[in-house]
């Protein structure tokens, strides 16, 4: 399944082989969905966009249930920018203070957290038994931009040794 930011329909294909593709919609918002991921057996999509609207599941790719989440910080509304799956929890990164990190066993109830100092998160991965987090903010300046957890909830933040001037 692959997912497009923009575009008033048809913002997603689905594919069984990677060769012949099958247009899709996401209801509700027509763009700014930024990513997707797939685990136990859901497809999960989030967004960035000042509406409600910011998190997606699917069972096969083609119809689509958007999730308005209610508990989460209103300071973290619309800033999703990746997601991940790993360890039976689905992870979203993004921005804000009060909350950047996003997290779902089902993919459909969210709740937050943080990984201390702010900044804008823009990448996670799954590996080795825990989550990675990448952060591309100047005002990191190289220092304390990748954070790591082994549960998407707690977060310790480190960055490259050595190296001030790295930005992911």
């Amino acid at each position: 399944v692959a997912i497009r930011g923009t575009g008033s329909t048809q913002n997603v294909a689905t594919s069984t082989d990677g060769a012949t593709w099958t247009k899709a919609n996401l209801p509700g918002a027509t763009s700014g969905w930024t990513d997707i991921t797939f685990g136990n057996g859901k497809f999960v999509a989030v967004r960035t966009s000042a509406s409600d609207q910011l998190f997606a599941y699917s069972t096969d790719g083609i119809t689509w249930s958007v999730v308005t989440p209610t508990a989460l910080a209103p300071a973290a509304a619309g800033n999703w920018k990746k997601v991940a799956y790993g360890a039976g929890k689905f992870v979203a990164v993004g921005s804000g203070t009060s909350a950047n990190v996003a997290y779902s066993t089902d993919g459909i109830n969210w709740s937050t957290a943080l990984i201390p100092g702010g900044l804008l998160w823009n990448g996670v991965t799954y590996g080795a038994d825990r989550f990675v987090a990448v952060s591309f903010d100047a005002a990191a300046n190289g220092a304390n931009n990748i954070a790591y957890s082994t549960d998407g909830v707690t977060w310790t933040r480190t960055g490259l040794t050595g190296d001030s001037t790295a930005r992911f």
